[in-house]
């Protein structure tokens, strides 16, 4: 297959076939199939044949370098590992979307942590699945993940939610993708290639008034593309007052109704980093566990709730050491 035989730095081979031109669309995927099959690329695509497209759309080949990427080791396997920033790649080939990242444990298990992530897919008939992945990292005392921990074990606890999202991150990437949990180092070296359908106007396909109302809808917006240029709204002048407050953040509702708290705002991440810093992070971790009732997690994943008892508990502290070192003073 010609078309998938190219250097392996190009982004983006032509599109091969639209929605008008069915017929060139599945030759390609036809090859595409066959060149995978015989071990000459490594094909993501969600579909093996093709019977449909959607209208105004093309089939498009995209290659993904693999430069920079390299496999990691998997503890008592035979192959290596797709380090996560190469499936980043493929999922941008792909046009896939995170429609859910959050810890679906509630904490009660010190040094445990469980994720669950949703991607969102389009396939090439334009209809959308969903993937959903749930890990979980268990890091206390005598655990698998705490033996086989790199960097040592309280390096690993820290990062503990980030490493449990990422892994659920790659798991539904590999089921969503259709690739393997593991691989070996000559079939990562092919050329890998993304099947998508991308938007696509072809002149050839639309009369001349259908064109005309697509560029009119480009410029002036789809009402002035439907119902003439004098229903787009009229130009503004430039705004002299400021533009109003964002509307407060709308809470995440879990899968059994439940309402989960909202994130830690960014001025609590401000002040638990410097909070840290005044304490020192061996007492920052103590008070901030003690002020939870068990394992503190990252702060980037902490609920306003929590972020706001770990501030309450450092800050107690702070006052105590201050007022402890003015006892103390010899004047």
């Amino acid at each position: 297959m010609t078309q998938t035989q190219t250097n392996q730095t190009t982004a983006r081979i032509p599109y091969v076939g639209t929605w008008a031109n069915l017929d060139a669309a599945r030759r390609a995927l036809d090859a595409a199939v066959a060149d995978s099959n015989a071990g000459r690329i490594n094909l993501c695509s969600p579909a093996a044949e093709i019977d449909y497209l959607p209208p105004f759309t093309a089939l498009t080949l995209r290659q993904v370098t693999t430069a920079g990427a390299d496999l990691y080791k998997i503890a008592g396997g035979s192959g290596e590992g797709i380090p996560k920033v190469f499936l980043d790649r493929l999922l941008a080939a792909r046009g896939v979307s995170v429609v859910e990242s959050l810890r679906v444990d509630n904490g009660a298990v010190p040094y445990v942590w469980r994720w669950r992530v949703t991607l969102e897919f389009r396939d090439l008939s334009g209809e959308v699945r969903r993937v959903q992945a749930t890990k979980e990292v268990d890091l206390s005392d005598g655990s698998p993940d705490a033996s086989q921990a790199r960097g040592g074990l309280g390096q690993a606890r820290t990062h503990g939610p980030s490493m449990a999202e990422s892994k659920a991150l790659n798991r539904a990437a590999r089921t969503g993708l259709g690739i393997k949990g593991s691989i070996h180092r000559e079939m990562f070296a092919r050329p890998w290639v993304v099947a998508v359908i991308t938007p696509h106007v072809d002149p050839s396909a639309l009369p001349a008034e259908a064109l005309s109302r697509i560029a009119v809808g480009m410029v002036l917006g789809p009402s002035a593309a439907l119902y003439g240029a004098a229903a787009a709204p009229a130009a503004q002048p430039p705004q002299t007052t400021p533009p109003p407050q964002a509307a407060p953040p709308v809470e995440d509702v879990s899968d059994d109704g439940e309402v989960s708290p909202q994130r830690a705002t960014r001025e609590q991440l401000s002040a638990l980093s410097r909070a840290c810093d005044a304490l020192g992070e061996e007492e920052f971790w103590r008070l901030g566990e003690a002020a939870l009732g068990g394992t503190m997690p990252d702060a980037e994943a902490m609920t306003e709730p929590q972020a706001a008892a770990v501030l309450t508990a450092c800050r107690r502290a702070a006052a105590d050491r201050k007022a402890k070192a003015t006892q103390e003073a010899p004047f």
